[in-house]
């Protein structure tokens, strides 16, 4: 709309000087007609200005507001400390030391175990480690770990739509 009011104004203006340039009579009502239409035009194109610099800022706000945020959110992911698995300094007084041996053990050789030589029992799974999928024996952040096992099972998978515990999972990775 104000790129129409300045284009109709410059037209305006562009006749009116071709009229008085041509010899037109100029009277007293298109005297200040010039000055009306330059008036005109220069409220015309600073309104254009305002509402420009008003769009401008209110994007900038916004992009501040976003960025501000942003920054928020990273210094709190920063901050979050991921699960760590524990030590083997952990287990130096743990009686159950050896079974949690044996089980990372099971867990990062279970070709040793199952596999088509197996110790336990022969050609009763594929060529796959357990640790194939869950890695660094299942103590890796964000690789498939199992630090939330004991809270997640039982649960219902999709796959099979029943309720399933830990040893069926386990079989079910077997199979």
């Amino acid at each position: 709309m104000l790129a129409a009011a300045v284009l109709t104004i410059t037209r305006n203006v562009r006749r009116f000087r071709q009229r008085s340039q041509t010899g037109g009579p100029l009277t007293t009502g298109n005297i200040w007609q010039p000055v009306f239409e330059t008036i005109l035009q220069a409220a015309s194109l600073m309104l254009l200005m305002a509402v420009f610099l008003f769009w401008y800022q209110l994007r900038q706000t916004a992009r501040d507001a976003y960025n501000k945020e942003r920054e928020k959110a990273l210094a709190a992911y920063n901050k979050q400390v991921d699960w760590e698995k524990p030590g083997p300094e952990t287990l130096e007084h743990d009686p159950k030391r050896d079974l949690i041996n044996y089980g990372r053990d099971l867990i990062v050789h279970t070709t040793d175990y199952f596999g088509e030589f197996g110790l336990v029992r022969p050609n009763s799974i594929n060529a796959l480690n357990c640790q194939s999928c869950h890695l660094d024996a299942g103590a890796k952040p964000f690789g498939t770990n199992y630090s939330a096992v004991a809270a997640n099972y039982p649960t219902v998978r999709p796959r099979s739509g029943k309720s399933e515990d830990i040893p069926f999972r386990v079989n079910d990775c077997f199979m």
